[in-house]
């Protein structure tokens, strides 16, 4: 039985260890271990055509194809991974200490089980049907793949591109979830209309920065939910749409009004890779930045 198995290292650091892994097997097979060490929760990207099928603990999972899994396995787990012949599978992973995700526990009442399960070394599962992959999680996962930083810069641009991460897929997730808040209909009132007035100002002032749902809800102490809904029913957009916007309206004006060069207004409207910028650019305006030089 051949089997290939391929492992690309992408990042190291005491906070997060990311990985790609690709692998083929020309006759059905399984794949077993057995964890050790310290148990750490996993973000998993599936970037395959097909299913994947395994097994923890006797629990049986299914990973859909491009779909993102939220998990954890205990220490001292049983896995099991089944491959099936001719198919090719490819995920990148992202392995986070439970202390860091700790912080995302007060903004969502299944998170803080999900943590409430890994402070017991239970395997546990977040958002159970996946969440789909998205075009922006896909270029955000790119960046992170490209990165040429070193040293402490790099340790900073995968941060804030984990946390991006994590904002979009938990974004993603809770709009496909049962509400467990619930809001009176009406009209808003002037205090919420201050507040989301003073949200979309540091949004605007502060285009070359990314500003997480969770940290905009901490920051104005308003629940995610009611920030979300009442910021789009305030301006008619969501909140990374709006931030979208910003963004490429200081584009357009400081390739149109500077010598600066693209990778430059990348970096000043908050894009850490060129390509992510054009692809944004190209989305919003239907053509590449250098038209309008």
């Amino acid at each position: 039985m051949e089997r290939v198995f391929r492992t690309t290292y992408i990042h190291n650091s005491q906070a997060f260890n990311i990985c790609e892994h690709v692998y083929t097997c020309r006759q059905d097979c399984t794949q077993h271990f057995h964890t050790e060490g310290e148990g750490l929760i996993e973000i998993s990207f599936f970037l395959n055509p097909v299913r994947l099928k395994d097994k923890i603990n006797g629990v049986e999972n299914e990973y859909l194809p491009n779909h993102a899994y939220i998990y954890y396995t205990p220490k001292n787990a049983d896995v099991e991974v089944y491959l099936r012949k001719g198919n090719s599978y490819r995920n990148l992973d992202i392995y986070i200490s439970p202390s860091f995700f700790n912080e995302w526990a007060t903004s969502n009442i299944s998170i803080k089980e999900f943590i409430r399960k890994v402070s017991y070394n239970q395997y546990a599962r977040l958002f159970n049907k996946g969440i789909p992959i998205t075009l922006e999680v896909a270029h955000l996962l790119e960046d992170m793949r490209t990165c040429k930083l070193e040293g402490i810069s790099r340790d900073y641009f995968v941060r804030a591109k984990v946390n991006h991460l994590l904002s979009l897929l938990f974004e993603k997730a809770e709009s496909d979830a049962d509400r467990t808040i619930t809001q009176t209909k009406g009209e808003l009132g002037d205090r919420d209309k201050q507040l989301f007035e003073d949200v979309k100002n540091l949004i605007t002032a502060n285009a070359e920065r990314f500003f997480t749902i969770a940290y905009l809800s901490k920051a104005f102490g308003i629940n995610t939910f009611k920030l979300k809904k009442g910021f789009k029913e305030l301006y008619g957009m969501g909140i990374f749409e709006y931030t979208t916007k910003i963004r490429m309206a200081k584009a357009i004006d400081l390739i149109r009004n500077t010598d600066y060069s693209l990778k430059e207004i990348a970096f000043k409207v908050g894009y850490a890779a060129p390509s992510s910028f054009c692809v944004a650019f190209k989305k919003a305006f239907g053509v590449a930045p250098g038209h309008y030089r």
